[in-house]
């Protein structure tokens, strides 16, 4: 006989008055709850009763509920199927549904987003509908203003406790099953119902409500100035632009980390000027009035002469922009100069310098290397870097201390040598 399948009961409405359930909850991803309405322990049981309400999930059969009737409230189950239907419709009168309770009612939370954030930043980066829809399902337009948005969360405890894990960074997958283990620990029943879907829409619901407040702190009439940092990187294949946000608020001057943009194409000047002008008019329309810095990396994509990142971001700023390059690349601008005239010389004199150690051997060769191209050394020098050529006592010196090098070098290899016969030759010569 082939093995019997599982069968994925339905839940019968007729089973509500039978067996004392009501409608719980229906998660994100479609898993429909119904609670116990039966109270009172039993009194016949000789271990532990539970604590918490008992919850039922599909498979919804007769044997389920029989099973937890019988085991944990049989006194008043027994009362309660000896009751008729119309005794069991009033059975629970006295009672208040646990969606009605003070706990249940109040426990909200009531957001109100720009709709440019919503529909650019927020939505704007789904390229496909189903995911948009997922997406922007929580957002709902405002009736009282239709350029915002309202986003209502139903579940406060499950929400914060979810951002709470995401802020130490945890994946969103190991997130859900954390707080599933959470509810089994506790006993929560608010903390049903987590999986990664919700919180991606969690997620984008605190990165709008944080923008919201971003965008307030620029409408501020004593902010009057602001500037900018950009940075571009690559993170496991992936293309970001990192931008900051540098503002004096309430006579205090903050640096927030504004957002770190996804590039899905090349981190070209032109492509990273095209998003970072859409995601600032979403965020803020005026702010190339109150632009007066600008501030990057140094790399050639940000700084170019005529095509470059702040190159741009200036030519559209209203006011003059204060250009900021970070030190390291300063410093590492000039070291490039100077290993390029390292390089030219190189291959002026189509010949490498010898590596200087602390070795005998590596000092020779570069003594004699130093005598060997005295005059090409000396005149660039005299030409690019007249303020560290080499004196004349510092090449007599040189001259003087090479056969010493040179005969030391020789020495040194000899007795290092694993031929005896070579250390007895060099006593006798010594002789």
């Amino acid at each position: 006989m082939p093995p019997n399948k599982k069968v994925n009961t339905l839940f019968q409405d007729s089973n509500k008055l039978t067996y004392a359930v009501e409608f719980f909850n229906t998660t994100g991803n479609g898993v429909v709850t119904y609670r116990c309405m039966l109270v009172g322990p039993n009194t016949n049981r000789k271990r532990k009763a539970r604590s918490g309400t008992h919850y039922y999930t599909a498979p919804f059969t007769a044997a389920k509920y029989k099973i937890h009737l019988s085991g944990q409230h049989d006194s008043s189950w027994t009362e309660y199927q000896a009751a008729s239907i119309e005794a069991k419709k009033k059975f629970f009168d006295g009672q208040i549904k646990v969606s009605n309770t003070l706990q249940w009612s109040t426990d909200k939370m009531t957001f109100s987003v720009k709709a440019t954030i919503v529909d650019v930043i927020i939505g704007g980066r789904s390229k496909i509908a189903k995911q948009k829809l997922n997406t922007m399902k929580l957002f709902v337009r405002s009736d009282d203003d239709p350029y915002r948005y309202t986003i209502t969360i139903k579940n406060v405890m499950r929400f914060e406790l979810a951002m709470d894990f995401v802020g130490i960074g945890i994946l969103f997958r190991e997130v859900a099953s954390a707080i599933q283990h959470a509810k089994i620990r506790t006993h929560t029943a608010k903390l049903t119902g987590a999986n990664d879907l919700i919180l991606g829409q969690y997620v984008r619901v605190l990165v709008g409500s944080s923008l919201e407040h971003i965008s307030d702190v620029l409408d501020h009439e004593s902010v009057w100035a602001m500037s900018l940092a950009g940075d571009s990187s690559t993170h496991r294949g992936q293309s970001f632009f990192d931008l900051r946000v540098r503002v004096c608020f309430d006579h205090k001057l903050y640096n927030l980390h504004l957002v770190a943009i996804p590039m899905f194409d090349r981190h070209t000047a032109e492509i990273i000027f095209k998003m970072l002008v859409k995601f600032l008019d979403a965020l803020y329309p005026p702010w190339r009035t109150k632009l007066i810095g600008m501030s990057s990396d140094g790399e050639s994509t940000m700084t170019g002469r005529h095509r470059g990142l702040v190159t741009r971001i200036v030519a559209t700023a209203e006011n003059p922009v204060l250009r900021i390059w970070c030190a390291p690349h300063q410093i590492d601008m000039i070291v490039k100069q100077v290993a390029d005239q390292q390089a030219n010389l190189i291959t002026r004199m189509n010949v490498k310098c010898p590596q200087q150690t602390n070795r005998w051997s590596h000092l020779g060769r570069l003594l004699t290397f130093l005598k060997s191209h005295r005059r090409q050394l000396m005149e660039y020098c005299v030409e690019n870097r007249p303020d560290n050529a080499s004196t004349y006592e510092w090449w007599l010196m040189t001259f003087s201390i090479a056969p010493i090098i040179n005969a030391i070098k020789v020495t040194i290899t000899i007795l290092q040598s694993r031929s005896l016969l070579n250390v007895i030759l060099l006593i006798v010569s010594v002789e």
